[in-house]
C-alpha cells in the first residue's frame, strides 16, 4: 500500500494531543477478512518515521480516502473495526492506493 496521509480533521495521540501529519510511506498489507475494504500491516521504516513499528490500519471513508489507526498490535480479523473500539496509538486520515495490480478489484 501506498499511504498518503492528510490532515483531514486532524492526527491525535491516543492521549489527545496534537500529532503532525506523517510524510507518506508504502508498506505490506493484507485484507482484514470481516472488515469489508480495511486493511492492516506492521510498517517498518529506518525508525525515523513516526509511525515506524507499529501497526497500521486502514479503513475506508470514501474513494481512497481512509481513516487510519497506528497501533501497538494487530487488531482483531474479527468484529468491530472502529477507532472507538482499539486502542490506537495515532489516529488521523490518509489516502491509500493498493500498489499490486493483481489484487486491484477484489
Amino acid at each position: 500500500m501506498a499511504v498518503q496521509p492528510i490532515y483531514g480533521w486532524g492526527w491525535w495521540t491516543r492521549s489527545g494531543e496534537a500529532f503532525d501529519v506523517p510524510e507518506p510511506f508504502e508498506f505490506d498489507a493484507s485484507v482484514l477478512p470481516c472488515h469489508a475494504g480495511a486493511w492492516v500491516g506492521l510498517y517498518h521504516s529506518d525508525g525515523r518515521h513516526p509511525l515506524s513499528g507499529l501497526w497500521i490500519a486502514l479503513s475506508p471513508r470514501n474513494g481512497q480516502d481512509m481513516n487510519l489507526l497506528a497501533l501497538r498490535e494487530r487488531p482483531a480479523d474479527t468484529g468491530i473495526f472502529d477507532r472507538a473500539e482499539v486502542e490506537g496509538e495515532v489516529v488521523g486520515y490518509a489516502e491509500a492506493y493498493d500498489l499490486t495490480v493483481l489484487t486491484k478489484g477484489k
